[in-house]
């Protein structure tokens, strides 16, 4: 594998589960994914690995193999809520802020809400993502909620993209034509190709993320 020649201040940690056969057994192993935002603002796959079980010990060799091939200078972690991939980010990226990633947040906020209302609270969750303030994020959440807490009582009276999302579904439209992998190897080595071809779109697209954003992600 490749080592990194720059910094990465922004990191992304993923996992989606497939189906491998192992010793005449089909089991479903994670399959985990980092890419990063280096310095000069272009996005990149940083690494990929097929394990057991998506646990703390799994993540934390996954981290500890992407630091051996110098991943350095994380401002910014962003994973899902997985207790495993949350304690690995805190022993290895020491000094690295974690953020919940806020595709799958607004997910679970939208599940309960009735459909009538999804597209609503879902521009709303967009505007409160995208404030550069927590008073003002906290002023959008609350204008939000005194609207929608009038439009419960009348109705009582009367009657995040996040770029490895995009990546994930590749994988799996990818996997979807194979069905059960034959062995782990043979599910790194198709997931690699799918992530090459990705990386090779990404090197030809503009910069991922302005410089302003990446001297904020610094200054943290």
């Amino acid at each position: 594998m490749r080592e990194f020649t720059q910094a990465d201040p922004y990191v992304w940690f993923d996992e989606l589960y497939e189906k491998l056969r192992i010793e005449d057994r089909v089991v479903a192993n994670a399959v985990v994914t980092a890419y990063g935002v280096g310095a000069d603002g272009h996005r990149d796959v940083r690494g990929i690995d097929v394990v057991d079980t998506e646990s703390k010990e799994s993540w934390t060799a996954f981290l500890r193999s992407l630091k051996k091939r110098r991943l350095a200078s994380v401002k910014l972690a962003i994973s899902d809520v997985h207790e495993g991939v949350k304690a690995a980010i805190a022993t290895v990226l020491q000094g690295a802020s974690w953020q919940r990633c806020t595709v799958r947040f607004g997910r679970n906020i939208l599940a309960p809400v009735p459909q009538n209302y999804k597209l609503e609270v879902a521009a709303s969750l967009r505007s409160v993502f995208t404030q550069f303030s927590q008073v003002n994020a906290a002023r959008t959440v609350q204008d939000f909620g005194n609207v929608m807490v009038g439009r419960s009582r009348k109705r009582s009276r009367s009657s995040t993209t996040n770029p490895i999302e995009h990546l994930n579904r590749e994988i799996r439209r990818r996997a979807r034509s194979i069905g059960i992998f034959p062995s782990e190897a043979s599910a790194l080595r198709i997931i690699t190709m799918v992530l090459i071809e990705q990386r090779e779109d990404w090197m030809s697209e503009r910069r991922y993320m302005s410089p302003e954003s990446l001297k904020l992600a610094s200054a943290t």
